[in-house]
């Protein structure tokens, strides 16, 4: 890493061991695993606030500094099950319309006025959007979701 003692405020002693004990076994350090080859051993962006060397996450990354707002509901309990779709096309886009949610057993649709944000991590948000019918066709068709975009790498 560039900046040694950087390296030491945000990644801890056991991590950098780490590093050093996968070195001692031939596997080659990669200093730039983000620019398209992630072979070898790195250590990857944390989530460690440089500010204040605490953990950062939605909540004080977001959250806190806007629940005040009068345009933000925050619902716990909640599952988005499907992203709904305008029937036209934007150009060659198609255009996310809102979303389907089921909280406290009822499902509801909630129409989007500007955005639709997906924000699921890695494991939900690809399913996600192969529930709403972003994916491989041979994926769809085997789960019975109709295609609605051909992107085969979700």
């Amino acid at each position: 890493m560039s900046n040694p003692n950087a390296l030491s405020r945000y990644v801890s002693l056991l991590a950098r061991k780490w590093l050093h004990a996968l070195e001692s076994l031939g596997i080659t350090k990669n200093e730039h695993p983000l620019a398209g080859n992630n072979i070898g051993a790195s250590i990857q962006p944390s989530n460690i606030n440089p500010a204040n060397i605490t953990r950062s996450y939605s909540a004080p990354a977001y959250l806190f500094r806007n629940a005040d707002r009068k345009n933000l509901n925050v619902l716990i309990d909640a599952l988005v099950t499907k992203i709904t779709w305008s029937s036209k096309k934007s150009g060659s886009n198609i255009v996310a319309t809102g979303v389907i949610f089921t909280s406290g057993g009822k499902e509801y649709t909630v129409a989007a006025k500007k955005e639709v944000i997906i924000s699921c991590g890695t494991v939900n948000t690809p399913q996600l959007l192969e529930l709403s019918g972003v994916g491989s066709k041979n994926v769809l068709d085997k789960a019975g979701v109709d295609q609605v975009l051909d992107l085969p790498s979700v």
